[in-house]
């Protein structure tokens, strides 16, 4: 009998450290997936009502509706894919992805590249309403 717990807290800790290896890989690749996948069905949904794809409207939706996802999926893939301390890891997923927007940003507003700013502002609107959903999701804080 103590051996089977002894073998379940083994496979539960070698899970866990291979869910915390790869917690990394899974946000950078949900978040490229995320990307497309929104870009695509933007795509669609515009070319079905008939608008010009690249009229500024449909161009200013694509751009916030696909950075707002990214964003959102940056901070979930993460705090999912970790097996615990999933409020801790919201929140450094945040920083982390507000960070790597800010340093995005900056170039962006050198040469007054006005989409990609709207894509930064969209990416960390995306990053507060996904760690909101983290809050209420898992509460604010975690033993």
């Amino acid at each position: 009998m103590s051996v089977r717990v002894v073998q379940s807290e083994t496979v539960q800790t070698s899970s866990g450290i291979l869910r915390w290896l790869g917690l990394i890989p899974a946000v950078v690749i949900g978040t490229i997936v995320t990307w497309f996948i929104a870009s695509i069905l933007s795509g669609i949904g515009w070319a079905q009502v008939g608008f010009d794809p690249d009229g500024f409207l449909v161009k200013a939706f694509r751009v916030c509706f696909t950075h707002i996802a990214a964003g959102v999926a940056f901070v979930y893939f993460g705090t999912e894919a970790a097996p615990g301390h999933q409020t801790t890891v919201g929140l450094v997923l945040a920083g982390l992805g507000l960070l790597i927007a800010g340093f995005l940003a900056f170039p962006a507003f050198m040469v007054k590249d006005y989409w990609a700013i709207a894509g930064a502002v969209s990416v960390v609107m995306g990053i507060g309403g996904a760690l909101q959903a983290v809050f209420v999701k898992y509460g604010r804080s975690q033993p």
